[in-house]
């Protein structure tokens, strides 16, 4: 490999204006492919075409009414709906609701489809009409019915009358999800202004899935707008604090501008779709290709301040860096590789982006920025013999003196820390995904304290035959479900069918309170329920709860605010009822749902990104081997790659113990930049026992002279980088750069403390 590297060296630098066109055409061909880039504002993008709850979620809204919507939430200062004007305000919203683009239904307390007898007849109209015109009674028989009917109760009414809701149902085309949610939002938005500049002691809260959809866009959006110039500053003062030179920072910046442009392109050119975690895929990028510039300028100032030329001093350069910065390269491009295995198609796609940027990168790293810096004029590099840095000697002779008790002492951090990894589990809470700061997450956290949960699980139940649901029996059993399930701790609303047929059946019979309950023959509850649909008005019929040839019906339970556990938990225990009780009179698939789809695939991407780190593990300790070509090297090399993400977990485990989605990724990112750190430590020590035939203490101390200050450059640099992803707004993203950055920071930690000492342990002197 020396070989190669040295006749690699003087090839780059006899080929300047080659490399310098040849480079520069190849990367705005590239480039070209980012006008081919698209984003997506549609949750279902995280899930893979076969994921069996995304099968499941589609084939419900193919036989019931689709479930996109927009929920507007009103909580009026006063803290009474039922007042006239309060009443009004909601006709008038309602009324407004209906022109929302692709709205196919609207339903609110107002224009709830209220039926009482009417001597033999039945009688169905709008439950609040002309509110002005009401009297007191009126008002309180209104608020009476609403507060205690089990299909508005904790759904579209709070329990208490202080908050109310209009649910908007939606059919979008689905011809461009992005164009088509945006022109609802703003919509809506404009409508939420309006209401609000008009009816000032009302406040208005917008929620549901298009608003969710509308928030995944935004958040994507924002962190491609703001964090990366965030970070590229931020970064370009530490560089500049650092290395010192002008020259050298801009080259670097060169590079990242460079490695970015090409990566995005060539996933244009395959027809990428952008999604929040795809737009960190230039932060990433960004960051690898700092790693690379600190190490390969830092030696070549190296080489100037030791009396090489320029050309000698960067063939140098270029020759002691290829091998351990190909090999870091490559496995941090493996690492993200890996991320093939989750089962959340945004994070393949962010994963073959980096890996193809990271290797862009290294390319660039390798020769472009070489042969610039030599055309460049003459700067200066001051990073590692600066008086303002000599603490590295001091620390080499701490740690020769104190080498056992550093180690044996990080030893025992790990195992403590790192014990309380157990104290993880993968769960997630979607809404949650936004941080508080976000129009969305505040909607969100009032509509579940104020008046009903945000989390539904849907369950189609099915009768045996065309008609079925009017079978007593069935309408038996669903009740049996529907009552089941309102006990369960998680749930709190069930819209059923049946709740319907009781009322129906009441209403039938003089409205005679005794008779709230299900019709006792089958020709009835036909009867009963053809009277009904026949009543209602167009756009609020019962498709969004019965099949086409009333074979089946839709149960919806409405959940608190519960995290994916506790979701699957409950799932389960449905399942099993609907097993053990269902008696071949109802029949169901399961449930199914947004929140219950995105708690499933959180629980087998953790599964999945757990045994991709174990490849990971297992891929680049056989590749240090061969590397460095000593397998009691190549196992001590373990130990620092593995430690930093066991601390950094044990250090989440201590303080926050739920793994969403972005932290179980952290893993398999970190260990490909951690190895950065141990390759190029290795490297060095190795061509001072090797080439240099120095003993393992003077080897040591070479090794921290090379590579100690690159080392810790990178490091701040890449944590800052890290925290900067951290500031987002998706909690997916801040928490992997959050996590991302410990876990960087515990490796520069784990490099000076532990693996000097275990190299020292394995190493008695002789030939290695």
């Amino acid at each position: 490999m020396n070989w190669f590297a040295r006749r690699f060296a003087d090839w780059v630098v006899a080929h300047r204006w080659l490399i310098i066109v040849g480079t520069l055409l190849l990367i705005v061909a590239a480039a070209m492919g980012m006008k081919r880039l698209t984003m997506s504002g549609d949750y279902r993008i995280f899930f893979k075409p076969d994921n069996p709850q995304l099968q499941s979620f589609d084939a419900m809204q193919k036989i019931y009414t689709k479930s996109d919507n927009v929920l507007l939430v009103l909580a009026p200062k006063d803290e009474n709906v039922f007042t006239r004007k309060n009443l009004s305000a909601l006709i008038e919203l309602t009324d407004a609701a209906w022109k929302t683009p692709y709205s196919s239904r609207v339903d609110s307390v107002s224009n709830y489809q209220n039926s009482v007898a009417d001597g033999d007849n039945l009688n169905v109209a709008d439950l609040v009409s002309n509110p002005n015109s009401l009297t007191d009674e009126d008002l309180a028989r209104i608020r009476n019915i609403a507060v205690h009917d089990p299909l508005l109760a904790k759904r579209l009414v709070a329990e208490d009358g202080r908050v109310t809701g209009i649910n908007i149902t939606l059919q979008l085309p689905g011809k461009n999800k992005v164009q088509e949610i945006e022109k609802v939002v703003k919509f809506v938005n404009s409508l939420h202004d309006q209401f609000e500049l008009k009816h000032p002691d009302v406040k208005l809260y917008l929620n549901g899935a298009v608003m969710m959809n509308n928030a995944f866009l935004e958040a994507t959006r924002n962190d491609m707008r703001h964090l990366v110039p965030y970070m590229m500053g931020i970064l370009a003062l530490v560089l500049m604090l650092t290395l010192r030179s002008a020259p050298a920072v801009g080259l670097i910046f060169f590079n990242i501008m460079l490695s970015i442009a090409a990566a995005m392109g060539i996933a244009g050119w395959y027809d990428v779709v952008l999604s929040a975690p795809v737009a960190t895929a230039p932060l990433t990028i960004l960051i690898m290709a700092i790693a690379d510039g600190v190490h390969l300028l830092s030696h070549y100032g190296h080489g100037l301040r030791h009396g090489e030329s320029r050309v000698e001093a960067m063939k140098e350069s270029i020759r002691s860096s290829f091998a351990p910065m190909l090999f870091t390269n490559v496995t941090s491009a493996l690492g993200y590789l890996t991320m093939n295995m989750s089962d959340v198609p945004p994070f393949n796609t962010l994963g073959n982006v980096v890996a193809v940027g990271i290797m862009i990168a290294f390319v660039i790293t390798m020769t472009l920025i070489p042969v610039l810096m030599l055309i460049l004029p003459a700067g200066k590099i001051n990073s590692q013999e600066d008086s303002k840095v000599k603490w590295m000697e001091i620390y080499q002779e701490f740690f020769l003196r104190n080498r056992y008790k550093m180690l044996f002492g990080s030893v025992l951090f790990t195992i403590i820390v790192g014990s309380f990894v157990m104290n993880n589990k993968f769960d997630d809470s979607f809404h949650e995904y936004f941080d508080e700061s976000t129009q969305f997450r505040q909607s969100t956290d009032f509509t579940l304290k104020n008046l009903t949960g945000v989390y539904l699980m849907d369950f189609s139940i099915e009768a045996n035959e065309p008609g079925g649901i009017n079978e007593p029996k069935f309408l038996q059993k669903t009740d049996e479900f529907a009552v089941w399930l309102r006990q369960q701790p998680e749930v709190l609303h069930v819209n059923t069918f049946t709740d319907i047929m009781k009322r129906l059946n009441k209403n039938m019979h003089a409205d005679n309170p005794a008779e709230y309950k299900l019709p006792e023959s089958r020709e009835l509850a036909a009867q009963y329920l053809l009277t009904y649909e026949l009543s209602l008005p167009y756009g609020l019929d019962l498709t969004n709860q019965i099949n086409l040839d009333n074979s089946a019906t839709k149960l919806t339970a409405t959940l608190h605010a519960v995290h994916s556990t506790e979701m699957i938990a409950l799932e389960e225990r449905a399942n099993k009822w609907l097993k053990d009780h269902g008696d071949g009179i109802i029949k169901s698939t399961g449930g199914t749902g947004a929140g219950l789809m995105f708690a499933h695939v959180g629980q087998e991407n953790g599964k999945s990104m757990l045994q991709g780190e174990v490849i990971q593990i297992m891929q680049i300790s056989v590749l240090i081997m061969l590397a460095i070509r000593s397998f009691k090297l190549g196992i001590v090399s373990m130990v620092p790659n593995i430690t930093p993400a066991l601390i950094a977990y044990g250090i989440w485990g201590m303080t926050v113990g739920q793994i969403n989605m972005g932290v179980a990724m952290v893993g398999i990112i970190s260990l490909g930049i951690v190895v950065d750190d141990t390759m190029h430590f290795l490297s060095k020590y190795l061509s001072a026992r090797r080439e240099m035939k120095r003993t393992p203490e003077d080897a040591l101390r070479y090794a921290f002279d090379m590579a100690g200050i690159p080392m810790w450059i990178s490091t701040l640099t890449l944590v800052c980088g890290f925290l900067v992803l951290a500031s987002s707004h998706f909690a997916m993203n801040s928490d992997m750069g959050l996590v991302t950055a410990i876990t960087i920071t515990v490796a520069a930690l784990t490099e000076a403390f532990m693996l000097p000492g275990l190299i020292l342990l394995v190493d008695r002197g002789e030939k290695i």
